[in-house]
Formats: structure tokens, C-alpha cells, sequence
């Protein structure tokens, strides 16, 4: 039977690239946004998302929400009503932590629920892919935990890890916005081989390291040369907070997908704590000003935390 009252998803936060991993490493956080959903029933009536968020006020044809909504739809052959949705959490916007990857993520479950949870989560991933362009933050936001994802001939492929309980993340957040289109076009279309098979050559041993809380491997093979070299570029002071989080006890430090959130792996709340405050003191009489965040790794993907549904 599909949902008939209004619904309330949840969807957490995600970091992704983790280094290496471009385009296919996300990691589930523990910080969140929640879309209440209304079916609205009036004629003529167009899905619509106002309140805090990535998704909030862009119109439907662009608007992640509205998009995976309808793909949803147009999975199942169906016609779904026009929906009103609220957005309100604490999700920074256009810093790299996955707030639009988190609306459309919401908006496939609305969509799935409103048809009477017609697909099995892993089911949502190839709209949900088509809608974002890669993998990597919808999965982990949907799912949970560290996701690891590629394309193939049968559909998009993902496989869930848990990481070590003792991992924290510290985030530097700065107060500008590094649009993903222009982090996006400004890579090279084409790079050495060498530095893709430095790449490729890490990536498993950033999962292990994250699954078996070694710190010191982590810190070993973090090192990109795909798209940080270039996406550093656009990150003001970026080298010297990096610097500054290894100095003060992180394992590793990576640029959150495209930036211009900077994370810092650490192992333990108050070696994350202190590495947050060390980031944060290296903007000091800059130009713009940051917000320091301590998250954890989340275990488990986006639900309908309450509501009228099957």
C-alpha cells in the first residue's frame, strides 16, 4: 500500500573522494537534513522545495529533489502527484558534504513511497546516479557507511563497508562556495598514466585502512593527483591548513568531494577536536572566516523517520 499522509526523510550528510577515490569513495556522516513531504492535490499543481538546503527555491528542472522524484516515476511507469516539501537541517550548502546528493536521495524516496516501496534501495541507486552524475555521495547518503561504486554494463555497481568506531572527521568549512560544474570543468579531460595508476593503486588501501583504523597506512596513500592538484587551486589557504591539521595529530586530509570543505581523518574525539581548532586558527586575518565541525562516520543511510507509509 503507498504512503497517502505526509512524510518526513532524513537523509545524513556525505564526504567523498576521500583522496584517491574520485568519483567513487563516499563516507556516510553524522549530520542531517529532513525533507517533509506533502502531497499537494491541487490541479495544475507543480512539486515545489523551499526552506534551508541545497534543493531550496531552484526550479523543478533543475532541482535534485524534484528530478530523482520524477525518474523514480518514470522507473516504475507511473504518473506521482505534485509534491510541497520543506527542507530544514544542518547540511552546509555548496561545500562538498553532499546537500544536493542528500535532496535527491529524498526525493527517490518520496517517490518509492508514495508508489508503495516498489524498489529495494540498491534498485534506486541507477536514477539516483543518472540524476547526480556520479556515485559517490548518493550512495554513501542513501546507504550508509564508506560506499564504494562503479559503472558497468549491468547498471551502477556499490558495495557498503563499515569503518572503524574510533575514526572521527574534522571539518574546515569556509564561509564561500566552490560550485561543483566549475570544480568539475576545470580537470583535464586526460592525464598521465602514471598518475592513474597511482591512484588506482591506493584507493584499496584507503578502504582497508578506514575499515581497520590504521592511521598510519592512511596517512601513507591519501595522496591524489587526479583532481586535488587542480581543485587545491581553488581552496584559499588550502596548503597551510592541510599543514596544520597533520601537525596537530590527523592521520590524513583530503579535500570533501569538491570543495571547499577540507576534512582531516583522526582517531579519537579529542585528537579531532583539536585538529578542527588548529584548521580553523589557520584562517586567522584571511579573508573569509570558517566554521569548524567534528562528525563522525554514519552506519546507517537515509530514512523516512516518521509519516503515514507502508
Amino acid at each position: 500500500m503507498a504512503a497517502t499522509g505526509d512524510l518526513i526523510i532524513r537523509v545524513p550528510a556525505s564526504t567523498s573522494n576521500l583522496g584517491p577515490g574520485y568519483d567513487c569513495l563516499g563516507l556516510a556522516l553524522n549530520l542531517y537534513n529532513d525533507f517533509t513531504v506533502q502531497v499537494n492535490r491541487r490541479p495544475g499543481a507543480r512539486s515545489a522545495v523551499t526552506g534551508r538546503g541545497r534543493c531550496a527555491g531552484i526550479p523543478a528542472e533543475d532541482n535534485p529533489f524534484v528530478r530523482a522524484y520524477a525518474a523514480v516515476g518514470e522507473m516504475a511507469g507511473a504518473d506521482l502527484p505534485a509534491v510541497s516539501v520543506t527542507v530544514d537541517g544542518d547540511v552546509p550548502l555548496g561545500v562538498g558534504l553532499g546537500s544536493s546528493a542528500g535532496g535527491a536521495v529524498a526525493g527517490a524516496l518520496a517517490a518509492n513511497a508514495l508508489l508503495g516501496l516498489p524498489f529495494t534501495y540498491e534498485e534506486l541507486i541507477e536514477p539516483l546516479v543518472r540524476v547526480e552524475g556520479h556515485p559517490d555521495n548518493v550512495t554513501s547518503s542513501l546507504l550508509g557507511g564508506l560506499t564504494v561504486s562503479t559503472a558497468t554494463d549491468a547498471g551502477p555497481l556499490t558495495h557498503v563497508y563499515q569503518v572503524a568506531e574510533a575514526w572521527r572527521l574534522a571539518f574546515l568549512i569556509p564561509d564561500y562556495v566552490v560550485e561543483t560544474t566549475a570544480a568539475r570543468g576545470a580537470l583535464p579531460s586526460r592525464v598521465p598514466l602514471a598518475d592513474a595508476a597511482f591512484n588506482l593503486s591506493r584507493v584499496p588501501f584507503v578502504i582497508h585502512a578506514l575499515v581497520a583504523g590504521d592511521g598510519e597506512m592512511l596517512g601513507r596513500v591519501m595522496e591524489d593527483r587526479l583532481h586535488e592538484p587542480v581543485r587545491g587551486k581553488m581552496i584559499k589557504r588550502d596548503k597551510r591548513i592541510r599543514r596544520s591539521a597533520r601537525a596537530a595529530g590527523a592521520c590524513a586530509t583530503f579535500i570533501s568531494g569538491s570543495g571547499p570543505a577540507i576534512g582531516a581523518f583522526c582517531l579519537g574525539q579529542e585528537t579531532a577536536e583539536r585538529v578542527a581548532e588548529a584548521m580553523r586558527a589557520e584562517t586567522e586575518g584571511a579573508k573569509f572566516t570558517a566554521e569548524a565541525l567534528v562528525l563522525r562516520p554514519k552506519r546507517g543511510g537515509a530514512r523516512i523517520a516518521e509519516g503515514d507509509q507502508p
